[in-house]
């Protein structure tokens, strides 16, 4: 068994047994012997993470000379500096770049730790009509995150000013005496504080093809249906007949026309609530992206190490990576003001 020397920098890593669960890599431990190496890791896997933790950037600059293969591993919408890793995985579904990139697996699959219930129990228009009978309340908005893609924001405000007030339940935005208790315990209350719910606004914090994350998967275990926003492409992720794409809309009074259409029906809503979670073609498509992920990692741990590394060498690859670790590209308050001031200029057409 050949044996992996490694070390990842994510918060929630600290050893080799958090780093296989977090990746869901036990099927890889049969061929590989992982080992945790602080020192000097022959494979350093960095996330998004070490652009805004300051110590696990000072970490990666500390390790990233020191170690031989370096891959990204995105967990959020961003893309790979191919400048400074040899491998990446996230979410965009188009990039090919030989066997230096993967798409990450189906969001069924990457966000284990969200499902509950992999399929809708809700299989006839009967017991959808049953279940409408404990919805006592219209729409719900479930977010800590203040600094998410305008959009977010610009649905909460259009529904509840020009239809029906929308129950903000998390930290951000918040206008009911519940709060969710944010990130750290997201997991446990996501699905059950939606439950009395018809809609939930699901929106992913930024506009990316291929990022589809637990916000719709927690609205249709909740079973409410979600007003979605984010992957223009989720319906290669979930059946399009059970939620509400946002992005198939030309404007916003045409995307509330159709949710006030449904609201109004009680058939209509019980149709989509009875709706597959996902298509036989989704499906398929999760099972391949779960083979290709496995396939891909299998395939630089098992070549040795002169083989596998894929960054350039020379003049100047040098200067921009010595450009990349002499830089501060930590969040600054400047950019932090500036991000504020562009989402008002979105919602509301001005900085006041």
């Amino acid at each position: 068994m050949k044996e992996i020397k490694l070390f990842a920098l994510h918060p929630c890593i600290n050893s080799t047994e958090n780093f296989i669960k977090h990746f869901n890599l036990e099927p890889l431990t049969q061929s590989f012997n992982f080992q945790w190496e602080t020192n000097t890791p022959d494979y350093l896997i960095a996330t998004e993470h070490i652009y805004k933790n300051k110590k696990l950037n000072r970490i990666f600059k500390n390790l990233y000379k020191k170690s031989k293969i370096k891959i990204f591993y995105a967990e959020e919408a961003m893309g790979c500096d191919w400048n400074i890793f040899d491998y990446g995985l996230g979410f965009d579904r188009n990039l090919i770049i030989n066997d230096r990139y993967v798409q990450l697996p189906a969001p069924f699959d990457f966000f284990k730790n969200f499902i509950f219930n992999p399929e809708n129990e809700i299989k006839t228009i009967e017991q959808a009509k049953i279940l409408l009978t404990q919805k006592n309340k219209f729409c719900n908005f479930l977010y800590s995150n203040p600094k998410a893609h305008p959009t977010r924001d610009i649905l909460f405000h259009f529904i509840s000013q020009n239809y029906k007030k929308v129950d903000s339940l998390g930290k951000h935005l918040n206008n009911t005496n519940t709060k969710a208790t944010g990130y750290i315990g997201h997991i446990e209350d996501c699905v059950l504080i939606k439950k009395p719910y018809k809609f939930s606004i699901a929106c992913e914090n930024a506009f990316y093809e291929g990022y589809t994350t637990e916000k719709i998967l927690t609205s249709l275990q909740a079973h409410t249906i979600p007003i979605y926003f984010g992957n223009p492409l989720a319906s290669l992720d979930i059946n399009p007949k059970a939620f509400i794409n946002v992005h198939d809309f030309n404007s916003l009074q045409d995307l509330l026309e159709f949710i006030k259409e449904i609201d109004k029906s009680d058939e209509l809503w019980c149709q989509m609530i009875a709706e597959p979670w996902q298509t036989y073609e989704n499906k398929e498509s999760e099972l391949k992206r779960k083979e290709n992920y496995y396939n891909f990692i299998n395939n630089i741990f098992s070549k040795e190490i002169h083989s596998a590394q894929r960054l350039p060498q020379g003049t100047y690859i040098d200067i921009y990576q010595n450009w990349f670790f002499n830089r501060d590209f930590l969040p600054s308050t400047f950019f932090e003001k500036v991000w504020h001031k562009l989402s008002s200029i979105a919602l509301y057409g001005s900085t006041k």
